[in-house]
C-alpha cells in the first residue's frame, strides 16, 4: 500500500486513533521527570525527538509488511517489551532514589552531595536528635535545592532522569508499534 495523499485522506482517522492510543497508554504510567530547580529546554526537545524516532518505524513497517514477516515482527516486539521493562524499571528506580515529594504530589530532584551550610544544619539537627533527612533539609532551606545540594550533582541527576524517561517512552512506543505491525502482517 503506497502512502499517498488519497490513502492518508481515507485513513486519517485510523492514524489519529493509533497515535492517540499510544499516547494514552504511555501517559498513564510513565511520569515525566521532576524539576531539578531549573527548566531545561532539552527535555522538551527530547520528547519531540522521541516522537520523530517513533515515526521512523513507518519505514520498516512499509518495507516488511508481508505475512511472511510476521514472526520477525513478533520477535522484535518481544525484544522491545523486555527492553522497555528494563528501561521503565531503571527510570522508576532512579526517580524514587533521586527525588522526593516536596509539595503536594510534586517531586523535586535532589543531589547526593550536600553544600557546606546544609551539612552543618544536618550535623546540628542530628546532634539535637531531630530528623535530618532530605525532605527535612529542603524544608529548612525553604525548598531551595541549590542551597542544599551541589548544583552540578542535581543537574547530572536531572539529565540522567530525562534520558531514562525518554528511553522508556521510546522503547514502550516501539513495543506497541511492533506488536501492531505483527498483528497487521
Amino acid at each position: 500500500m503506497a502512502l499517498t495523499l488519497k490513502t492518508l485522506r481515507e485513513n486519517w482517522n485510523k492514524l489519529v486513533l493509533f497515535a492517540t492510543s499510544i499516547m494514552t497508554a504511555l501517559s498513564r504510567f510513565v511520569v515525566q521527570p521532576p524539576s531539578g530547580g531549573s527548566k531545561d529546554i532539552w527535555s522538551d526537545y527530547g520528547t519531540y525527538l522521541v516522537a520523530i524516532l517513533a515515526g521512523l518505524w513507518l519505514l520498516p513497517m512499509r518495507r516488511w509488511a508481508a505475512k511472511r514477516h510476521a514472526l520477525r515482527w513478533w520477535i522484535v516486539a518481544a525484544c522491545f517489551a523486555i527492553i522497555s521493562f528494563g528501561t521503565f524499571r531503571g527510570y522508576n528506580g532512579r526517580l524514587e532514589r533521586w527525588s522526593v515529594v516536596y509539595f503536594g504530589s510534586d517531586r523535586i530532584v535532589i543531589g547526593s552531595r550536600l553544600t557546606t551550610e546544609a551539612q552543618r544544619v544536618r550535623d546540628s539537627e542530628t546532634a539535637a536528635g531531630r530528623p535530618a533527612g532530605d525532605l527535612d533539609l529542603l524544608r529548612d532551606f525553604a525548598g531551595d535545592v541549590q542551597a542544599v545540594y551541589d548544583q552540578a550533582d542535581v543537574d547530572n541527576r536531572q539529565s540522567s532522569l530525562e534520558l531514562w524517561y525518554l528511553g522508556s517512552l521510546l522503547t514502550l512506543a516501539s513495543s506497541i508499534i511492533t506488536v501492531s505491525q505483527a498483528i497487521y502482517c
